[in-house]
Parts: C-alpha cells; sequence; structure tokens
C-alpha cells in the first residue's frame, strides 16, 4: 500500500537535528539482522532478487534537509569498523534507492548476503515496512522511527534468547492445561513473552512467575484431578440447562422474567471461561432451579402460561 512521503515538511522551517548516528544492530549477532518479511510491487526484479538474498539491519535514520553530511560520516565510521569493506553510497538521499519514493527521512540500511558481502542502501518508510514488517507512516520524526526500529530488533533477539534461557520455565508454562491457565492471564502473557519476545522480562516477573511453579495448585499431579471436578461441574450444568430448555422451549418462553433459562446459561458460560469454583448461593439457586423444573411437564407450563404470564409458575 503506497503511504506517501514520510510526512513532508517545508524546507523553510528551521528544524533540529534528531537523527542518530548509533547502529541499531550487531554485525556478529544474527539475531538482530532480518530477511524481508515481504516485497513491494515497486521494486524491480533486480531489487527483489537482491533483497530475498540478504539479511538487512538499519545502521541510523536521517533527515536529509538538517545536518545530514555529518550524520553520515559518523555513521560511516562507525558501521565500517565492523564491517570495514561495506559497498554502497554514503551521500545525503533524497529519494528510496529502491522504489524511488521521495524523502525527507532515510534509514539507512546494511545488507549482508549469503556471500557475506556487505552494501548500504538509503531507503524510504515503505521499503522499511516490507523488511522490517514495520508500518513507519504517522512517524513524523526520525527519532520516533529509530525507536520503532530499536524495539523490533530487541524484540527480534529476545525471541531467539527467551526460549532457550527459559526453556523449563516454558516446557512448565505449556505444561498447565489451558482451562487453569486461563484463569491467571499472567501465565498465557509469560507464554507470548517468552516465545516471541514481545517485551524484557524483569527479575520481578521471573519472581512471580517461580511462585507460580511453587503453589501446590500448579502441581501437576493435581492437574487430572482438577480437570476432573471441572468436567463434573460442567455435566451438571449442562444438564440442568437442558432441563431448562425441555420446559421452556421456545425463544418467547425462555425471555419471560419467571424463565430460569438467562441465569442457569450465564452460569454456564462463565464457568466454561473462567472455571472459578460456584458461590454457595449460585449452587443453592442451580439447586432450586432443578428441583422445580423437575416437577414440571410441558402442559403445565402451557397451562399456566395462559393466565398471567408474569406469575412465576411454581
Amino acid at each position: 500500500m503506497y503511504y506517501g512521503r514520510f510526512y513532508r515538511r517545508s524546507r523553510s522551517v528551521n528544524r533540529q537535528s534528531t537523527s542518530t548516528t548509533s547502529l541499531l544492530f550487531d554485525v556478529n549477532d544474527p539475531n538482530t539482522m532480518t530477511r524481508p518479511k515481504d516485497v513491494s510491487t515497486k521494486w524491480s526484479k533486480s531489487t527483489v532478487d537482491v533483497a530475498r538474498s540478504s539479511r538487512y539491519g538499519v545502521v541510523t535514520v536521517y533527515d536529509n534537509n538538517y545536518g545530514a553530511t555529518s550524520v553520515l560520516k559518523e555513521s560511516k565510521t562507525r558501521l565500517t569498523s565492523v564491517l570495514p569493506k561495506v559497498n554502497g553510497s554514503w551521500d545525503v538521499h533524497t529519494h528510496c534507492e529502491w522504489c524511488g519514493q521521495a524523502l525527507d527521512y532515510v534509514a539507512i540500511i546494511v545488507g549482508i548476503n549469503d556471500k557475506n558481502e556487505s552494501t548500504v542502501s538509503h531507503i524510504g518508510c515503505d521499503c522499511v515496512g516490507k523488511i522490517f514488517g514495520i508500518n513507519w507512516f504517522g512517524y513524523r520524526n526520525a527519532d520516533n522511527a529509530k525507536k520503532v526500529l530499536v524495539e523490533a530488533a530487541k524484540s527480534r533477539r529476545r525471541a531467539e534468547e527467551y526460549p532457550v534461557k527459559y526453556a523449563k520455565e516454558l516446557l512448565w508454562l505449556k505444561s498447565v492445561p489451558e482451562f487453569l491457565r486461563n484463569k491467571h492471564q499472567f501465565l498465557n502473557d509469560m507464554i507470548e513473552i517468552i516465545e516471541k519476545g514481545s517485551r524484557p522480562i524483569s527479575k520481578k516477573m521471573e519472581n512471580y512467575l517461580k511462585s507460580y511453579m511453587s503453589r501446590k495448585e500448579f502441581d501437576p499431579k493435581t492437574f487430572a484431578s482438577a480437570k476432573l471436578e471441572i468436567d463434573k461441574t460442567l455435566e451438571k450444568l449442562t444438564m440442568i440447562l437442558r432441563l431448562v430448555e425441555s420446559v421452556d422451549t421456545t425463544e418467547d418462553a425462555r425471555s419471560k422474567p419467571w424463565s430460569a433459562y438467562s441465569f442457569v446459561r450465564s452460569i454456564k458460560e462463565r464457568f466454561e471461561m473462567y472455571h472459578s469454583p460456584l458461590t454457595a448461593k449460585q449452587m443453592e439457586g442451580l439447586n432450586k432451579v432443578y428441583t422445580r423444573y423437575k416437577g414440571f411437564t410441558k402442559k403445565s407450563i402451557e397451562n399456566k402460561m395462559k393466565g398471567d404470564a408474569n406469575e412465576i409458575p411454581w
């Protein structure tokens, strides 16, 4: 999708440089670099072939309207200190080298192909989005764009590191039955964080997870009995709901104020979602519903409905 230029502004506006000269990846760590997530229809066939054969990292982001020359010089020095032989231009660019789009903000990326040859390119928001899977549209300065890319690079690195570092914890998390994890959203969140690296894991989070692992409630030996108890409760709720449905057979009957259909259904749906133990008040209400509906026949209900519909039929 075409989003236009990086928030094109008048060149007469006085700006402060928001560029950075720090590298946003580690050339010695392939986890911080990525192959293109997608390709653009604006790229030539040769560009597509080159893009697909390389891993990419972002060197920096610069505003070509202000202070770009010094930024490029510093970035070149920093990059060539780790990659001495880098091909490509270090001149200020006003258009994307890959798609030709006119730019204000430019990302310098370095690609390392399968032959270990490295090349720098100056590209814009659309092309950055294709490579890194990030939408730059709406980011109005190079500093914000840099933050997005830095976080994306960190997430990729964590996604490789965490499943190894927290292998024991991840194995335990996945052994916890889904019905039990759904009662504790933190456990589901931790699975996603470890597998996707969506955020850093703090010491406090580590300790909290360990406290879960030490609870008797999460002892694997108790999982079977807990599941058995849940199945037993769910079976009873299903039986009572079917009993109510067999008496209140129509939508009209189930919508009447004396019908217990909504009451039973809401308890069943909530139990299926959270598996929380039923309260004493809920069990008392369900027992009354079961006793009363068990003694009714469809005929007696229909006869009663001929009278006052707002009167409880029992």
